[in-house]
């Protein structure tokens, strides 16, 4: 999850700094804050893609085991290595996709700078739930 982390927070800076680059005239000093594990955990289509991924590998991981036995082994291998690979296409896609709608709030609201980490964050300035919603609004 760390590696998630670092590409929202990347994401996010780049997402802050090309906001600010396209906005005219001093900062508003308008923030905002996205909880991107929340993002993660809530959503459908992240929920969608999960079970996806799970019922694919107990799938294969069935088909495995009633293969051939010497070849048990090495087939789990191969499948622990191309299920990683799915799922971390999948976290770029989300990340992606999450960055473009942050990117996008933060433009129509007017905002300089989005923390995806904070100590505190007020309600009021707590841009997840319409990011959840945006994010499974899209196809």
């Amino acid at each position: 999850m760390n590696i998630l982390r670092f590409c929202l927070m990347l994401g996010a800076g780049l997402v802050a700094a090309g906001a600010a680059a396209q906005m005219p005239g001093p900062p508003s000093g308008k923030i905002g804050f996205v909880n991107p594990e929340r993002v993660m955990q809530q959503s459908q289509g992240t929920r969608k893609i999960k079970q996806s991924l799970d019922a694919k590998y107990e799938r294969i991981a069935k088909e495995i085991e009633a293969g051939a036995q010497d070849q048990i082994e090495r087939r789990r291998i191969a499948l622990d290595e191309d299920i990683g690979l799915e799922r971390e296409d999948a976290q770029r896609q989300f990340v992606d996709k999450t960055n473009r709608i942050i990117r996008r709030i933060a433009l129509e609201e007017d905002l300089d700078i989005v923390f995806l980490e904070a100590a505190y964050a007020s309600p009021g300035i707590d841009l997840t739930d319409r990011v959840i919603k945006e994010y499974d609004a899209e196809p």
